[in-house]
């Protein structure tokens, strides 16, 4: 799974140490996308993961049972750093 960093992220992503972390996702509707997942390391959000922002969408549909269940899924990671174009990314 790849999380999707945007801008807003640019000041924390470097912040945080590169190497093996613990990724937390959680439901987190907001303004933009009424079924929006946001990424944690720890307890800083890191990015959102890619949906199609829609009720049926898999992983959606799948955080929404987690979250009913009071669950919020922890995975094995890496922070790393790569370039994409001209900009670099986590």
């Amino acid at each position: 799974m790849r999380c999707a960093s945007h801008d807003e992220f640019d000041e924390v992503l470097p912040s945080l140490p590169l190497g093996p972390v613990k990724l937390t996702m959680r439901l987190d509707p907001n303004h933009a996308n009424p079924y929006g997942i946001s990424t944690y390391i720890g307890d800083v959000q890191v990015g959102y993961l890619g949906t199609d922002w829609s009720a049926t969408d898999p992983w959606v549909v799948w955080m929404m049972r987690l979250d009913a269940a009071g669950i919020w899924p922890r995975f094995d990671g890496v922070h790393r750093l790569t370039t994409v174009g001209s900009k670099s990314t986590s």
